[in-house]
């Protein structure tokens, strides 16, 4: 079984570099799985672990239309934490 090698501070510092210089209200877990290129599950668990240590937070809900024409709000999350290279 493969292991994902990607952490929370990767996960946060990948968020904050992309997003410098733009207006982004927040990615939502579809796009932050796109993003990442990480499963699902993945994505879930490094949302709840900066969430819960206070270096994301919710943003708030997005309006999104399916596919089938019908509107949903879906959540969306931002980093709150700036954060700092490591040093090696």
């Amino acid at each position: 079984m493969l292991k994902s090698t990607i952490n929370m501070d990767e996960w946060l510092a990948e968020l904050q570099t992309s997003t410098q210089g733009v207006a982004v209200e927040g990615f939502s877990t579809v796009e932050l799985v796109r993003h990442l290129g990480c499963g699902r599950s993945r994505a879930v668990s490094l949302i709840r672990q900066a969430i819960s240590d206070g270096k994301a937070c919710l943003a708030g809900r997005r309006k999104q239309v399916a596919i089938d024409g019908t509107i949903h709000w879906i959540p969306v999350y931002r980093p709150t934490a700036k954060l700092t290279k490591k040093t090696s």
